[in-house]
């Protein structure tokens, strides 16, 4: 579906002849240093494809992992290392927000990596490139600043209209071949911040035409950061479609995923990965609903961890606990509608697609520094609580499900923070 550029004209830097296009085309950059920057984009280019068709091309690039240079390129099992020593990730964290640190870094970036970013703009010949990852700013807007000053290299389209005109795509039809080995004036580069609450400057960076913000405290450290209130749209953190379509009921989804239809349902979900304390926090929860007088019911989703999921399938459990324990699940939108609460650690796509279905949230855990703000933001709108302690966490989810009240009260300020919308608003 994606031209690729031949292996000679990429080393050689040479101007590349395609045959004409008649769309147009929107890269996406990400890193997929966790699973919601690739869950948001693809969000967002499920939208596009349903508003224009065939007239625009939607291309995700995990531009790191594809284009980067050692150690760039080895960023996502970095990531689960880091992420996996909570310590070592909130130095890291915070040390990239210190601005001489963060200049070195963009400095290392940009000469180690301008060259693999630049063949990843040469080879997708861009009409517009959105950034939804914090590192995917500094380095590409260099290479587009670079191509607009006619570098013979340059692989964009004739100069002149871009088709992004006041937030909207237009089409690209009546361009030839010739035209297309022309570098451009300007390709629009805009950025969809995929956090909720944690406003990381890597994030922020002035040079982009628009940036997309989930909350009020992003659009106030944007504003601090030098970006112009003309460059910043606050919609919410675009969701999959699935979740803003869900149209069953928690009866209808029950059914569908072979629940009993009746009892105070908690999902638990370990994250695509299954890390974490789920294990300990499944157990306490277990253990806290057998001691409840009627029946209960717990859905474990384990992600990709298999032996997880085996152990927790061996476990006795309480005779009035019907529990349910799945692997990587694809249908997470139906799960959600199933229960009555979730435990969940605070990232950032789980809470918006909680939100969305109503959900109350206990939360189990966070990345420093990059979630902490995450916690702030569920336990401000009043729709969930937080703790690191398995026995609180059953504590508190028992109490919630004992106290059917409480619990629409919740569903219903969780309804309020929702944001089902924002990818069609971002599109839009």
């Amino acid at each position: 579906r994606v031209r690729r550029v031949p292996f000679l004209a990429r080393r050689a830097r040479l101007p590349l002849s395609v045959a004409p296009r008649e769309k147009k085309r929107i890269l996406i950059l990400i890193s997929d240093t966790g699973g919601g920057h690739r869950a948001s984009a693809q969000a967002l280019a499920g939208v596009l494809e349903e508003r224009y068709g065939e007239s625009i091309e939607t291309v995700i690039v995990d531009v790191w992992t594809t284009y980067g240079p050692w150690p760039y390129n080895r960023m996502v099992p970095q990531y689960r290392y880091m992420a996996s020593r909570p310590a070592l990730w909130y130095t890291a964290y915070k040390t990239s927000s210190f601005a001489p640190t963060r200049f070195l870094l963009n400095r290392m970036m940009s000469v180690s990596s301008f060259r693999g970013v630049r063949e990843c703009i040469y080879e997708y010949a861009p009409d517009l490139v959105v950034s939804m990852h914090p590192l995917c700013q500094t380095v590409p807007l260099q290479v587009l600043r670079a191509l607009s000053r006619g570098e013979p290299e340059a692989p964009l389209t004739k100069q002149g209209s871009t088709g992004f005109r006041g937030g909207s795509l237009a089409g690209a039809e009546g361009e030839d071949a010739s035209a297309v080995a022309a570098p451009r004036r300007h390709v629009p580069f805009a950025t969809v911040v995929t956090d909720l609450g944690s406003p990381h400057p890597l994030w922020l960076h002035p040079g982009v035409d628009l940036c997309f913000v989930p909350s009020q405290v992003f659009v106030r450290a944007a504003l601090q950061r030098g970006l112009r209130s003309t460059q910043l749209r606050r919609h919410g953190l675009p969701v999959r479609r699935d979740f803003t379509k869900q149209e069953l009921s928690s009866a209808q989804a029950r059914e569908a995923l072979g629940l009993q239809p009746d009892p105070p349902t908690v999902l638990v979900v370990g994250g695509g990965d299954g890390v974490g304390k789920l294990e300990a926090i499944v157990e306490s929860i277990g253990s806290a609903l057998g001691k409840r007088s009627g029946a209960s019911q717990m859905v474990v989703v384990c992600g990709k961890n298999a032996r997880l999921r085996q152990r927790l399938k061996e476990v006795q459990w309480p005779r009035n606990v019907n529990v349910v324990v799945e692997g990587f699940v694809t249908r997470m939108s139906v799960y959600m509608s199933a229960a009555d609460c979730i435990v969940t650690k605070a990232g950032p796509g789980t809470i918006a697609e909680a939100s969305i279905c109503g959900l109350p949230v206990m939360l189990s855990g966070h990345l420093p520094g990059q979630e902490s703000g995450n916690v702030k933001y569920v336990l401000q709108h009043g729709f969930g609580a937080y703790s690191r302690k398995p026995r609180t966490i059953a504590r508190t989810v028992n109490r919630w499900l004992s106290q059917p009240d409480l619990l629409a009260a919740m569903s219903v300020r969780a309804r309020r923070a929702a944001r089902a919308q924002a990818a069609c608003n971002i599109v839009d």
